[in-house]
């Protein structure tokens, strides 16, 4: 009865459960981690806040494209000099002239993205009052005023100005989306470190159980004559080292809890039991679409072509300003000016203007051949930086490739392994209880299966890590065969 007794209890500790018996309510899983990281963390609010600035940036780009009204006044100014007068008798006489005037004007722009040009239409009014020996004012109106202003031979600033907007927004939502999986890719590695600190804690703990029960045990053994003096002090040794390790994973444990609750933007206190997360699952992947899908939506790639974007503008500029260029201003409006104001609103006068702007370089002691030249070389650079990054990422991915499937095998077996280690386990501390075994079989056992634990954890964390860096390279989850869905805004 005494022996069952004591079977019991050995049996309650070393194959009692790791998880801490709370409910599912009270632990943390590893995709509620993820999900805290993008909803809390402080790198979760970084992202989103660049990638609205980006957003801002894009539609003020769009705006400056679009139509503008503007009013524009001067209060009245105030102008004192001295001026000359020839009289009839040819002499000259000078006198004062005192001058306030007022203007006012409506102007109204509109972006011509077809031409590269631009369209002006503005009302303006004039007041002038002279003061002093020559006294008068007159008024003078511009009621309607047209013009255009168009780029000859030079590149279309507006449509480049929408290409590149257009470039650097898809850019930007693409970084932000690759900036929250890379925080999440970050939580599952925190996670699996605490994880790790949490499991060993509680196994050494348990250990230790087990071994408090085996040294009462041997020392049962050693009054009845039936154990020696050595076997029960290499317990008691064992039993030592246990409790010192005890603390010392309990001093790593809190340490990755604490990191792992600073990334998630917790308390450290407030952060629940971790909670194991089961295998992702077997994926069939189809790698040649999601090998196509990473090089769409490579980052690294994307900022490539942004720069070429500019690059090209860079290139198109540098010839149109190194070449024959001109600007053509036309004008067609009302103008007319009169004593009042009524008198300069009546009747008014046509008026065109035009003028053509041209700019033909004659020498520029070879400024143009090294401009050129520069902005050639750094296309190159860039093309040839592209190609290297493009074979990083072929590398990447093949290795990757290469992995996936041993990773499969790997969990699958490391799980066989585990639960073999832990019948033999059992096994070992049936027969030293039933004397037929000894105490040196019992530790080698259990370490045996401590041994195939951590193997498994580790295939365990490999295999979810691998499904991260999957997700990461190609914002594709193969698990639901689904392009991943848009990150959630964080809390302010």
């Amino acid at each position: 009865m005494r022996m069952n007794t004591l079977l019991t209890l050995v049996m309650t500790g070393l194959f009692c459960q790791i998880s801490p018996g709370l409910s599912a309510q009270n632990q943390l899983s590893l995709e509620e981690a993820v999900l805290v990281a993008q909803r809390l963390s402080p790198m979760a609010r970084e992202a989103y806040a660049t990638w609205q600035a980006a957003e801002a940036q894009y539609r003020l780009a769009i705006a400056n494209q679009g139509f503008s009204l503007d009013m524009a006044a001067t209060l009245p100014g105030l102008n004192r000099q001295i001026e000359p007068l020839l009289l009839d008798d040819g002499t000259q006489s000078f006198i004062t002239r005192s001058q306030s005037y007022s203007y006012s004007s409506l102007q109204a722009r509109q972006p011509l993205p077809f031409s590269g040009g631009t369209l002006h239409v503005s009302s303006g009014l004039h007041f002038i009052h002279n003061f002093g020996q020559l006294r008068s004012s007159f008024w003078q109106s511009t009621p309607l005023l047209l013009e255009v202003q168009q780029p000859i031979l030079q590149p279309n600033r507006w449509r480049w100005d929408r290409q590149i907007a257009e470039s650097a927004r898809q850019h930007a939502s693409l970084q932000y989306r690759v900036s929250m999986e890379n925080l999440a890719q970050e939580a599952r590695t925190r996670f699996f470190e605490a994880l790790a600190g949490q499991i060993a804690s509680r196994h050494a703990i348990h250990t230790l159980q087990v071994l408090d029960t085996l040294a009462g045990i041997a020392r049962q053994r050693r009054t009845l004559g039936s154990a020696t003096e050595g076997e029960w002090l290499q317990i008691r040794q064992q039993q030592l080292q246990a409790a010192t390790l005890v603390e010392q994973l309990d001093r790593q444990s809190h340490a990755a809890r604490s990191r792992l609750a600073h990334m998630l933007g917790l308390d450290p206190v407030m952060l629940p039991v971790l909670a194991a997360p089961s295998a992702p699952g077997q994926t069939q992947a189809d790698w040649d679409f999601l090998r196509h899908r990473m090089m769409a939506q490579a980052a690294s790639l994307s900022d490539q072509r942004l720069q070429s974007l500019h690059l090209s503008r860079s290139v198109a500029e540098a010839q149109a300003r190194h070449s024959f260029r001109a600007d053509v201003i036309l004008s067609l409006g009302l103008n007319q000016t009169g004593n009042s104001l009524l008198e300069a609103y009546k009747s008014p006068q046509w008026r065109q203007f035009g003028t053509v702007a041209v700019q033909v370089p004659l020498a520029s002691a070879g400024r143009k051949q090294a401009e050129l030249t520069m902005l050639h070389q750094q296309e190159q650079a860039l093309r040839a930086q592209t190609t290297r990054q493009e074979l990083e990422l072929t590398v990447a991915w093949e290795q990757l490739v290469a992995e996936w499937d041993l990773g499969n095998q790997q969990l699958s077996r490391t799980a066989l392994i585990d639960s073999m280690a832990r019948r033999g386990h059992e096994l070992a501390v049936q027969r030293y209880l039933l004397g037929r075994g000894s105490l040196p079989d019992v530790l080698l056992a259990q370490q045996s299966w401590e041994t195939a634990q951590v193997a498994h954890f580790q295939a365990l964390q490999d295999r979810w890590l691998a499904l991260g860096q999957l997700r990461l390279l190609t914002l594709f989850d193969p698990r639901f065969d689904q392009p991943l869905p848009w990150p959630p805004a964080p809390q302010p």
